[in-house]
């Protein structure tokens, strides 16, 4: 017999349909983050199909889970005078888990969003009501692979050693995870009581979509380095002390001198498009208690983080050129720089804590062939990532002292990589002082390479 969950007295309406029609086959229906998990995941369109335990009688056609037993239908109620019941409804083996209502409309797509738990259904003996919270509907359309694919993003199917992706977040629209560096830490115990290492750390903080951290992949996505893109220092996603738990903090880190990929904690990339560390998928990356930093969470969490990944396929400069040609760390002193009338090199300075300007030229003079200008670090394609607000100390053509170099992009009005601070801020405050700021080198500069005067 047909049901109608006629307890509910609507007074306002449902949130109107926002996919497009249901008539084109290349399409795909994705749930995720709901609590009963067994109700995650694809599913496809059977035009003449039927569900199992359809305890509303709904129409032919039906959604039919890729990997599952769930099964998503349409109960049409104008039949007996309430075209307010009209909705998509999720079925698991029990019945009725989990709806969304069309606002009185019979011939449309299923709504995209959080869908609604369903009380009504267990009173109503039809169904075990679904747990808190109830999932989030996407359709897309599907690639020639018969997997999501949608223009300008990537789906975690398709992402492959050496991808950058942007952790940009579909769970909070606008938002990203943003990079924003702590410390340098040296001469301190680490957490084991180890003393004489040197490690680096950042946080990662809920922001501006515009300013989303970049990460590499160095493996699979089913087991995944995530390296920050373009660091100096070659910093990693990495779990605070391998404690696997609850609430514990994401940091990007790495060691000075960078320590082996193999050192690293491994990632998982879900095909719910969330994070989890290898081997541990009931945890994901999220929203940590205090509202700004990422922490671990259990998967189902509404505090999850499902990112969008929009990405550049693989790691490829503007020139063509693969970036590990171009890219500059600590254990890799030199690099080729094509300019021209021929070609020069930059080699990176070591410094242990902030310079002045002056301090810088007579540095580099002595150990390398002098301070580069913004154009050589341009040329060279030499970046502290998006989003990162950092300045290296450059010559002028023109003679004038005391510039830096923007090699990431600062929060002001000028936001270009390689501007100059003179010419956009004027002579910084900060360029005779040695206070160590995340804006300034404290513990590397560039300068071009050249014959020491150390040598003679």
């Amino acid at each position: 017999m047909m049901m109608g969950n006629s307890h509910h007295s609507f007074e306002h309406p449902f949130p109107q349909p926002s996919a497009p029609p249901l008539s084109e086959s290349n399409r795909l229906l994705i749930l995720s983050g709901a609590g009963n998990p067994e109700v995650n995941g694809i599913y496809d369109w059977k035009s003449d199909a039927v569900g199992k335990n359809d305890k509303l009688g709904c129409r032919p056609g039906v959604w039919m889970q890729r990997d599952g037993l769930c099964w998503i239908g349409f109960q049409d109620c104008r039949g007996f005078g309430h075209p307010e019941w009209n909705k998509w409804v999720v079925f698991n083996d029990t019945g009725v888990v989990y709806a969304a209502h069309t606002g009185g409309q019979s011939d449309c797509p299923p709504r995209e969003g959080v869908w609604e738990e369903t009380a009504w259904a267990e009173a109503l003996s039809l169904g075990t009501a679904g747990k808190h919270p109830a999932p989030t509907c996407k359709l897309e359309h599907c690639n020639d692979s018969g997997q999501p694919g949608q223009a300008g993003r990537l789906q975690p199917q398709e992402l492959r050693h050496g991808a950058l992706v942007s952790l940009t977040l579909e769970s909070h629209p606008g938002k990203a995870l943003v990079p924003s560096f702590i410390q340098r830490f040296e001469g301190i115990p680490d957490h084991t009581g180890r003393v004489g290492r040197t490690w680096i750390l950042w946080n990662l903080r809920l922001g501006d979509a515009s300013e989303a951290v970049e990460l590499a992949l160095e493996g699979e996505p089913d087991k995944t380095v995530l390296r920050k893109h373009g660091d100096v220092h070659k910093v990693a996603l990495e779990v605070n002390c391998r404690k696997m738990e609850v609430n514990n903090q994401i940091f990007l880190w790495n060691d000075d001198p960078p320590v082996p990929a193999c050192h690293h904690s491994f990632f998982c990339i879900n095909a719910d498009a969330t994070i989890s560390p290898h081997g541990h998928q009931h945890l994901v990356l999220g929203l940590a208690p205090d509202n700004l930093n990422t922490s671990l969470v259990p998967r189902q969490d509404p505090r999850r983080f499902v990112f969008s990944f929009k990405a550049r396929r693989d790691l490829k400069h503007e020139d063509g050129q693969a970036s590990n040609s171009t890219q500059l760390t600590t254990g890799q002193p030199q690099l080729k720089l094509k300019l021209r009338g021929g070609t020069a090199r930059l080699q990176l300075i070591e410094i242990r804590h902030a310079v002045t300007w002056k301090e810088a030229e007579e540095i580099a003079n002595a150990k390398a062939g002098g301070l580069p200008t913004c154009d050589d670090l341009k040329a060279a394609k030499i970046s502290a990532g998006d989003g990162v607000d950092l300045w290296m100390p450059v010559r002028r053509d023109d003679g004038l002292e005391n510039d830096y170099c923007q090699i990431g992009n600062h929060p002001g009005p000028f936001k270009a990589r390689y501007i100059s601070h003179r010419d956009c801020y004027g002579v910084p405050i900060w360029c005779d002082n040695t206070q160590a700021a995340s804006w300034r080198p404290t513990i590397c500069f560039y300068a071009k390479a050249g014959v020491s005067s150390e040598a003679h």
